[in-house]
């Protein structure tokens, strides 16, 4: 992947090393689904997905097979029965020395560069992320084989080995920096003069407001986190150019939570928002344990 892990792009789900519905990460945590077998590297939102960022091989070696022309789009909306088969999506896969092989699945409409029989080098540039196949965000799947038997890059063992094993993981130095774990985190947040959709802030229409007018029908704040747990408890704040809170919301969850959608705000009445600096916050701590505080601030004019 060609984008900051942990900031422009974020691993969503990994390989679930537990056998079983309790699916667990290869640190034994939430991050994983059941018989999830790849990693799942995404993008926060649509736009930035139209952005264009680029994924690629992860070694040296000759590509297999590929696919493209299956559209990126939300599998609820396409329906399932369309997608039977190509689950995957837009897809590439490569042979590797030594009986290795890498799969890049759920890639951009048109975008795949390689073909069947080309030699890639590391680094080299395959297609770009998308929301092709069985998908419900953007992003894509790296899956891993030796031989038949599918591997967990970050210990090297089959899935199926349990969590927290003394396992090796395969990643070079720089891959191991960029891809050190995280319990989960925030996506995106940010403004919106009216009340946010929440289509349309999976597709980014709110990103970079950071002005808004007094005539603005309302004055929200929304987040989108990942990997929230059950127990996580939650806090969202505006304070208003006075410096006085202007909303506030907060709660705990009861549920685990892939994709967590929040939205603070107030509608605006007869009267024109008082114009200034408005800020926002949010906090979400584990176990007593800050895992996210960010703050965000548009300005009324």
């Amino acid at each position: 992947m060609l984008c900051e892990i942990g900031v422009e792009c974020f691993v969503q789900q990994y390989v679930d090393t537990r056998p079983g519905p309790l699916a667990q990460d290869y640190l034994c945590g939430g991050l994983a689904y059941d018989r999830h077998d790849g990693t799942d590297i995404r993008v926060p939102t649509l736009a930035d997905m139209e952005r264009g960022v680029p994924v690629v091989a992860a070694a040296p070696g000759t590509v297999r097979a590929v696919r493209d022309g299956e559209p990126d789009m939300d599998p609820a909306r396409r329906g399932l029965d369309r997608i039977k088969g190509r689950e995957s999506g837009n897809a590439v896969l490569i042979d590797h020395l030594g009986g290795w092989t890498t799969q890049y699945s759920h890639l951009k409409q048109g975008s795949v560069l390689v073909r069947p029989g080309q030699r890639v080098g590391a680094g080299q540039i395959l297609g770009l992320i998308g929301q092709s196949g069985l998908a419900e965000f953007p992003h894509v799947e790296f899956r891993l084989f030796h031989g038949d038997q599918r591997i967990d890059p970050f210990t090297g063992l089959p899935p199926e080995s349990g969590c927290d094993k003394p396992g090796r993981a395969l990643w070079d130095a720089e891959a191991a920096q960029a891809l050190v774990y995280r319990a989960g985190g925030l996506l995106a947040a940010g403004f919106a003069g009216s009340n946010p959709e929440i289509g349309a802030i999976k597709a980014g229409a709110y990103l970079g407001n950071d002005r808004l007018p007094a005539s603005a029908a309302a004055l929200a704040f929304w987040v989108i986190d990942y990997g929230l747990e059950p127990g996580d408890s939650w806090r969202l704040e505006i304070h208003g150019p006075d410096g006085r809170l202007f909303a506030e919301s907060d709660g705990k969850l009861d549920r685990k939570q892939a994709d967590w959608i929040r939205v603070l705000g107030r509608r605006r009445g007869d009267r024109p928002w008082p114009s200034g600096r408005y800020e926002a916050r949010h906090r979400v701590a584990r176990n007593g344990v800050v895992l996210i505080d960010r703050a965000r601030a548009v300005v009324v004019e």
